[in-house]
């Protein structure tokens, strides 16, 4: 059980005394169950959390537990061959892709809980799966905000028996998932994942993507401190929908490396 908020590997193990969600992953059995004795925000300290066998992460509840990268890296890498469940807990600030299933939710698969997930200000693109190739969720709730969700093989996302709250401003290409009036379907104009600047590689927003200051400040949370690369959010007004920030002047926000057009 994971029992406290930090992000320390001592390499000693968990114990009652001592046990973060790094050091937790990294000493389960295959097949085991994390749960937590704490809730807060468990802030990493500049590395993802390396997940190499399968493994279910059950977190106290989403609005009562997050994981953040910090703006300098990403928050779970699950290797190819494992299978990752996720509960009660908030992903933000992310990008996902990249990542294959042969049945549901190649980037990610939540199942039968009652128990929320989040993905707020992230990006799932370029994932494979038979269902949901981005995301797939079964009889589980989750709440997506401020996302994009593009581009991936077999659907960006799938509900199975799932109700999915839409607080908004999510750009879904093939229209799935989504309710709110404020969230649309369309291309988002993702750029390939590479290196855009900051520790992690994403999917930059090209010039007249529409997810460019589609966030009015304040409204949906738009004034998180950084996006996944540590840009600040918003650059000029309102926020962009997704893990990048596009920045004017060809700023660090903009396109790799760095660069990029003006909008």
């Amino acid at each position: 059980m994971v029992n406290s908020l930090d992000d320390v590997d001592d390499a000693g193990g968990c114990n009652d005394e001592h046990c973060s969600l790094r050091e937790a992953i990294a000493f389960a059995s295959p097949g085991a169950t994390i749960t937590f004795s704490v809730t807060g925000t468990i802030t990493l300290g500049g590395s993802e959390l390396l997940i190499e066998k399968n493994l279910t992460i059950s977190g106290p509840g989403a609005r009562k537990l997050a994981v953040s990268g910090n703006g300098i890296s990403r928050v779970f890498l699950a290797k190819s061959a494992t299978t990752a469940h996720l509960s009660g807990l908030t992903i933000q600030n992310s990008t996902i892709s990249g990542n294959t299933a042969g049945g549901a939710g190649g980037g990610i698969y939540k199942e039968i809980g009652t128990l929320l997930l989040t993905i707020p200000n992230s990006t799932v693109s370029g994932n494979t799966a038979a269902d949901g190739g981005g995301v797939a969720f079964s009889f589980s709730p989750v709440d997506l905000s401020n996302s994009i969700h593009a581009n991936n093989t077999g659907g960006d996302c799938k509900l199975f028996n799932t109700v999915t709250t839409d607080p908004g401003y999510n750009l879904v290409r093939d229209g799935s998932c989504i309710s709110a009036a404020t969230s649309r379907s369309g291309d988002p104009l993702l750029g390939p994942l590479t290196d855009n600047g900051g520790p992690t590689w994403t999917h930059a927003l090209l010039h007249k993507s529409p997810a460019i200051d589609a966030i009015p400040f304040g409204s949906n949370g738009c004034g998180i401190s950084t996006d996944q690369r540590g840009v600040e959010r918003p650059q000029i007004g309102a926020c962009d929908i997704g893990a990048f920030e596009f920045a004017r002047g060809g700023g660090k926000g903009g396109g790799s490396n760095g660069g990029g057009p003006k909008k």
